[in-house]
């Protein structure tokens, strides 16, 4: 038994739960399937790489009637062979159907089939997102949920999101899965987002994605574009393209279903016209049957007109030419309800022309000729293609088509119970359609009403549209409903992650309250703008000329007002690089709410001063300001504001070296984190955890950290979160010697690179690691120009400061030397944090250091080290305590003093040390220079540190080109343990791969003693 929902035309599986239809009559022309053998090739082996738990994303695309479903249809029925769980769906292009449609289908599907036990394992938390698509999931259960409360919009889609992907990925445990998406390019926005976060889930599961979609209706424009680029990077997706059959394909084809084999110069010419579209064959086919069925002969001379339509609704014509006048007639009327209709609202539309009896006498004459498709009793039917529904539309005059649409909205309108959960998007979609003739007022007030449904579903791009529709209803003159619109469609706009449409939205609501000179609406609106600017990054510039035009129009009567704006203006002052203006302003700010005695406003406002993470002059009073704002949030129970807290007080404790308390804040800002379902501060966690893995020198889980994080992040719009990665991956490859591999990538990318970029700096130090000299000073010259101005003082300057007092030292360029030093002085004492915990590079003192060298100032540069040193040692910092320790070294031999060299050589043995068990190759390379340039020998020092006799045993054989299994023959142990023995000395000697760890042996000549 299927679950009841409407078909598709000659489904071969339900397209509300997938069983297979084995009840219901085949069209056998459309039932034939020919060709494709090599797609099925492709997707049997999808289908086989899923069943052993590496998952798989198969894209169907091509035309209309192209057999995208067939083919899919054909696969579901091969994974259902292989022990597969298939469930499908089909995404409507009318509109009227609610946010989410393909997914309710799927899930309806899988509520049908699934066990109590199933249900009952859900987790607790789990059920209420679900419900929220799923209402009758409530019924099943023997006790109802509490309540979850979410501290803004975008927590609670994460948590939908979350939870419907963590039950599809719990159903594929117990047996694989298949997911089809049937006409992907009609999904609405909200689906096509939950698609692409499930996604990212997939390849690691036993679970088959399939996809359907026309690529030549994805413009550049389309929602569907940037998520099929998205998928298409999803390891393990494959992407088929279909084209029409072959000329030999569509004979086979003709044969088969007429029962005659048509002449050659016949084919070729339907083939010719047709392009050997599967929809045109199948068609024509049929034509050519029922031709024959009527002892018509079929036989046509090289110069005969084919009787071929010209285009595909000419054939469909001919399709709907097979039922009566009246029953086209009411096929009309069906067609502008939409592609599914109910039987009601199609009996009520046609009263007064058809008796009920007779229009359902007609839509058994539509269903017989597979123009539709019923539901199995639920008087529900669609339209078995798109273009039919199309065709008939068209039909219809314009005026008579706005008139229908209206009398539809009317009907619909009555059916209304007065629910606050019943479906008003279908309502407003006619009243809209209705226009210009119909009733503007109230196509207005259900377009902002499906708009407010749309948001309160988490389906926020759609809640976007129907703003807008709203909007262009009204007319142009400025007023508080154009501001109120605007408004929400902002917020709706900023929830999905269109910032930059969100932010052209609150410039709207801005213009127009100023035209209304409503001074707390703008004041309300420029805060919002400025939100909109901060989140992925903007400069603050237009924010602060607005904020200072809002706040000059309050008066003291507005004073929290005033606040709010003063904490937004602090804000985008820091975006702007004005630190002290936003000092400024925070100051007074915070003064105002002390004086109020709000506690809300003054942890607003604490909260909006610590943002100015470059500034390492009031790194202590920012730590001050947090634990203040933390301990007021706590008391007034707001959560949300204490995960915020707790993340930016994370940084700071960081870089004032407070490590053991950094990760206190990190562990309770992970809890909230998890607690409130936030997907920001958890992608910022997981980046906190990578930079302190590096930092603590484990380079592996800080790699595996790292590609966590851009996995979460991944989940986030708006952020640079590749930009992140690369910033990390490239300090880890930095760390391990392997800076080489970024270089064509890097170059490439900086050709194009505005003067300023960040990355410049980055470049600079690449070529210093390569020792390419010339290229190193020409970009450091093109830098360093007027007091290195042209790097922006923002989140990242910490970081380009550090790379370029290295690339400095490198040209041993005393002038600039002291310029930089002047700059790095005041963070002496700390750590260098660059932004959000993208990466930390121990205390700021060797840098120091390190210039104080170039400019020979010993003393102060022994006594930078030897601060550097400590801190370093105290934090467990071991990669920067090894580089302290091995530039102090070199400043020692260049100095050479009395007992100089002694102390070097045991600062590079400690170095050499830390280096070995880490996997620091760049910096073994540099000590082992170094030593010899000390010692004057050439005599190897011992780089084999860290690798045990059993490993030096197994690198050896390697070198001879022995493979894991003749090794382990040798050697009398298993090839797992020889893959981990090489897995290890890869890890120690910071190698990329066996070829790698040749060349390490050779170069520091590892023997066994």
């Amino acid at each position: 038994m299927n679950c009841g929902k409407g078909n598709r035309l000659n489904a071969r599986f339900c397209d509300g739960c997938g069983t297979k239809l084995i009840d219901r009559e085949i069209d056998p022309v459309c039932e034939l399937f020919v060709g494709r053998e090599k797609e099925l090739n492709s997707i049997t082996q999808a289908i086989n790489d899923a069943s052993s738990g590496r998952g798989r994303i198969v894209l169907l695309s091509g035309e209309a009637g192209i057999g995208k479903t067939s083919t899919a249809e054909i696969a579901i029925e091969l994974s259902t062979s292989s022990g597969f769980k298939a469930y499908s769906c089909y995404c409507h292009e009318a509109a009227g159907a609610p946010p989410f449609w393909p997914w309710i289908q799927l899930l309806r599907s899988w509520l049908d089939n699934c066990s109590v036990e199933e249900i009952e394992a859900l987790p607790v938390e789990s059920i209420g997102p679900i419900a929220e698509l799923l209402p009758e999931l409530l019924s099943k259960l023997a006790k109802q949920p509490s309540e979850e409360i979410y501290t803004n919009d975008e927590a609670a889609r994460f948590k939908l999101f979350d939870s419907v992907t963590n039950l599809w990925l719990s159903s594929s445990q117990s047996q694989p899965l298949m997911l089809v998406f049937d006409d992907l390019q009609w999904a609405d926005a909200s689906s096509l987002k939950l698609l692409e976060f499930f996604a990212r889930e997939v390849e690691k599961r036993a679970v088959l994605l399939v996809v359907t979609f026309r690529e030549n209706e994805i413009t550049r424009t389309h929602p569907l574009s940037d998520i099929l680029g998205g998928l298409s990077r999803c390891l393990g997706t494959l992407r088929l393209e279909l084209s029409g059959l072959n000329l030999l394909e569509a004979s086979q084809y003709f044969a088969i279903v007429t029962g005659e084999s048509l002449s050659p110069t016949t084919v070729t010419n339907i083939h010719d016209r047709t392009e050997g579209n599967p929809l045109f064959l199948a068609e024509m086919a049929r034509y050519l049957k029922n031709e024959s069925s009527n002892n018509i002969s079929f036989k046509y001379q090289k110069t005969d007109p084919l009787p071929l339509p010209k285009g595909i609704r000419e054939i469909i014509g001919r399709r709907l030419n097979q039922v009566s006048a009246d029953c086209n007639e009411m096929l009309k009327l069906a067609a502008v309800i939409g592609r599914c209709f109910e039987l009601s609202v199609l009996k009520k539309l046609c009263m007064g022309t058809l008796l009920d009896s007779e229009i359902e006498v007609l839509v058994k004459e539509g269903v017989k000729a597979y123009v539709l498709i019923d539901s199995h009793g639920f008087e529900q039917y669609q339209f078995s293609h798109a273009l039919i529904r199309d065709t008939l539309y068209r039909e219809i005059p314009l005026s008579k088509q706005a008139a229908l649409h209206l009398e539809i909205a009317n009907i619909l309108e009555c059916s209304l119970t007065g629910s606050s959960d019943q479906n008003v998007i279908p309502l407003a979609y006619h009243y809209a359609a209705s226009l210009p003739s119909g009733d503007q007022q109230k196509a207005l007030a259900f377009s902002e009403l499906a708009g407010s449904q749309a948001d309160k579903m988490l389906a926020f791009e759609e809640a976007a549209e129907f703003y807008q529709t709203a909007l262009s209803l009204l007319d142009s003159k400025p007023s508080v409903t154009h501001f109120r619109l605007n408004i929400v469609m902002g917020e709706s706009l900023l929830n999905a992650g269109e910032s930059l449409k969100a932010l052209h939205a609150f410039r709207q609501a801005i213009d127009i309250a100023s035209k209304l000179e409503l001074s707390s609406d703008l004041a309300r609106a420029t805060v919002m703008y400025e939100e909109a600017c901060w989140r992925p990054g903007l400069p603050g510039h237009v924010a602060v000329r607005l904020l200072k035009t809002a706040y000059a129009g309050l008066d003291s009567s507005e004073s929290l007002l005033q606040v709010q704006v003063l904490a937004s203006l602090t804000r985008a002052l820091i975006f702007t690089g004005d630190l002290e203006e936003a000092h400024r302003v925070n100051i007074k700010a915070e003064r105002m709410a002390r004086d109020l005695g709000d506690p809300s406003s003054l942890v607003f406002v604490l909260l909006s001063g610590l943002a100015a993470r470059w500034g390492p002059e009031r790194l202590t009073s920012r730590l001050a300001a947090a634990r203040e704002a933390i301990d007021l949030a706590t008391e007034l129970g707001d959560v949300k504001r204490r995960v915020d807290l707790a993340g930016w007080y994370m940084f700071d404790l960081l870089e004032a070296g407070d490590v053991v308390a950094a990760f206190k804040a990190f562990e309770l800002q992970n809890h909230l984190a998890h607690q409130l379902h936030q997907p920001y501060w958890l992608y910022v966690g997981k980046l906190f955890r990578a930079t302190l893995a590096l930092f603590n020198g484990e380079m592996k889980a800080s790699e595996n950290l790292a590609m966590e994080a851009m996995e979460t992040g991944g989940q986030l719009i708006g952020q640079d979160v590749a930009g992140v990665f690369g910033l990390q991956i490239f300090n880890l490859r930095r760390e391990q010697g392997r800076l080489h591999e970024v270089e064509p990538i890097l170059t490439e990318f900086m050709k194009n690179a505005p003067s300023e970029s960040t990355w410049r700096p980055g470049l600079a130090i690449l070529f210093t690691e390569l020792d390419k000299k010339e290229l190193a000073q020409k970009e450091f010259k093109a830098m360093s120009e007027d007091g290195f101005s042209c790097i922006p003082r923002d989140a990242l300057w910490p970081g380009c400061l550090t790379y370029l007092t290295e690339v400095c030292v490198y040209l041993r360029d005393q002038e600039k030397a002291a310029e930089l030093h002047k700059l790095l002085l005041p963070h002496d004492g700390f750590n260098i944090v660059v932004g959000a915990c993208t990466a930390c590079h121990g205390a700021a003192s060797r840098l120091l250091g390190m210039l104080e060298n170039v400019m020979k100032r010993w003393d102060e540069a022994a006594r930078h080290f030897e601060s550097a040193i400590q801190m370093n040692a105290r934090q467990g910092a071991r990669p920067w305590l090894a580089h302290s320790q091995f530039e102090y070294a070199k400043m020692l031999s260049e100095r050479g003093a009395e007992d100089d060299k002694a102390k070097s050589l045991k600062l590079l043995a400690s170095a050499l040390d830390t280096a070995n068990d880490i996997g620091m190759k760049g910096l073994i390379a540099s000590i082992t220079n170094l030593n010899s340039k000390i010692t004057g020998s050439s005599t190897k020092i011992n780089n084999a540190k860290g690798l045990s006799k059993r490993e030096i045993e197994v690198l050896q054989l390697v070198a001879k080109g022995k493979s894991n299994k003749e090794i382990a023959r040798e050697l009398y142990r298993s090839e797992n343990t020889i893959a981990n023995h090489i897995h290890n000395i890869l890890e120690k000697t910071g190698s990329a791969n066996r070829a790698e760890a040749v060349a390490f042996s050779v170069r520091n000549e590892i023997t066994l003693d």
